[in-house]
């Protein structure tokens, strides 16, 4: 079903058959906190999860850094009242709503003139559920910046020795994002079992 109300663009699908929205405006950028992973015809995506808190510090400064551009010059200032009372709306938290006659998003757009190095004091980086240690940021950098970087990933550990025995117990605390637990105790045990890890008396 396609609502027709033209509040974004449409552009074809990836192989002409359909229209699709270019974007999907939302008062938060789920695509982000949420995070993403999906493969299409010649292109893939994945998106790590991201820290509510941080992605509303940048949104907001994005807006600070940012301004509505009218299509029609003569009303630029009339545009640019209706969005800042109704950012001012929503802040608010009232239910109140600006009538539709009032609404032009076909009429308007918003720049904002922040940078990936500003917008990374926000987010310094993804916020992953299972934990783990993040290895350096170039990668972060890179992907915040291009759309394409290697994020690297280790688990948390603790090393517990037995006083009685002097045997050293490795404890996983923390996993990488979207390890298999049950996979990775095999692929272990593999390696014990082929002999690339030798000293590993039981895995568990």
């Amino acid at each position: 079903m396609i609502i027709e109300k033209d509040t974004v663009d449409f552009t074809e699908n990836f192989d002409d058959t359909l229209k699709e929205p270019s974007f999907l405006p939302a008062l938060l950028p789920n695509l982000l906190l949420m995070g993403s992973e999906g493969i299409a015809v010649g292109m893939a995506t994945k998106i790590p999860p991201h820290n509510l808190g941080e992605v509303i510090d940048a949104v907001v400064a994005t807006i600070k850094k940012g301004k509505v551009v009218a299509k029609d010059k003569k009303k630029q200032k009339k545009e640019t009242e209706f969005v800042i009372k109704k950012i001012s709306l929503i802040a608010s938290g009232e239910k109140k709503t600006l009538s539709d006659k009032e609404i032009t998003p076909d009429t308007i757009g918003f720049e904002s003139d922040i940078e990936v190095n500003q917008l990374i004091k926000h987010i310094p980086g993804p916020d992953l559920p299972t934990g783990g240690i993040i290895y350096g940021t170039d990668g972060i950098k890179e992907s915040y910046k291009n759309g394409r970087g290697i994020i690297k990933l280790r688990a948390r550990v603790v090393v517990e020795k037995d006083k009685r025995t002097q045997n050293e117990t490795i404890i996983v605390t923390e996993l990488p994002y979207q390890v298999n637990k049950a996979k990775l105790v095999e692929k272990i045990a593999q390696l014990v079992r082929e002999k690339q890890i030798e000293g590993i008396k039981f895995v568990r």
